[in-house]
């Protein structure tokens, strides 16, 4: 969500997003990006045609991450099932 400009993180956080540090898996910052992961595909939907499953909203904005022709600012990388 940082590399689309919807969330900004502290500096701490960015700073280990930059250099693709392993954020521990149920970490505070784990756990606070999924929260707002959350809060955030909830606003989107809200704000279009209810149509559209929040899980579909989800992976067409995971989907856009993945483009590697694009320069966006790196996501978090944590080792997990829980996604």
């Amino acid at each position: 969500m940082q590399r689309f400009g919807i969330l900004e993180y502290d500096n701490e956080l960015s700073s280990l997003l930059e250099t693709t540090t392993e954020i521990e898996e149920n970490s505070e910052y784990e756990v606070e990006i999924r929260a707002s992961m959350i809060v955030v595909i909830n606003y989107i939907w809200e704000q279009i045609d209810k149509s559209i499953d929040r899980i579909d909203i989800n992976d067409f904005i995971w989907s856009k991450g993945q483009d590697k022709t694009k320069k966006y600012k790196p996501y978090h990388l944590t080792r997990t099932k829980s996604y």
